[in-house]
């Protein structure tokens, strides 16, 4: 059994990558109802389903997936982001500092919660954020989105103070 979890688990993560959400969600699905405690086939489904529009059913699975594993950084992460696209800002915001709680260096949660901020109308908590979030991705060698944060962190900023 264990095989078969790993090969159809495998399989979700391909098919995900390669672009074939359905085709993932299809294979997560089969994992689950093969253990229905494995939280990582519920989160790894529920970011599928986010990336099709389907936040509540992604805030389903990544609900699920932390009622059996409460301590990952990432499905708070990742249940923050489906929260904040469909603009449930307060509970997006309480997710992303749950996922710094657990893993402090957790750079994109910094700059996602940086992001909710601006649009909840908290500019020194965005800009700190993603100041926090340029230094993390810096430290750990992602350039590229060390700039994204820091852009970001002036161009949107900026733009509601004229």
């Amino acid at each position: 059994m264990l095989v078969m979890l790993t090969l159809t688990t495998i399989g979700g993560l391909v098919l995900s990558v390669m672009g074939d959400k359905p085709g993932a969600i299809a294979d997560y699905t089969q994992v689950i109802r093969l253990d229905r405690n494995f939280a990582a086939a519920y989160n790894n489904r529920g970011l599928a389903l986010s990336d099709l529009g389907d936040q509540k059913g992604a805030i389903d699975d990544f609900n699920q997936a932390l009622q059996i594993n409460p301590g990952r950084a990432n499905t708070y992460f990742n249940r923050g982001l489906a929260l904040f696209r469909i603009n449930n800002d307060r509970s997006a915001l309480a997710d992303y500092t749950q996922a710094i709680q657990l893993n402090p260096s957790y750079a994109k949660a910094y700059a996602n919660r940086g992001i909710t901020l601006v649009r909840m109308g908290d500019t020194k908590g965005a800009i700190a954020d993603l100041q926090q979030a340029a230094r993390l991705f810096r430290a750990q060698g992602m350039n590229a989105d060390a700039q994204k944060s820091i852009r970001f962190d002036w161009s949107k900023l900026t733009k509601g103070m004229n």
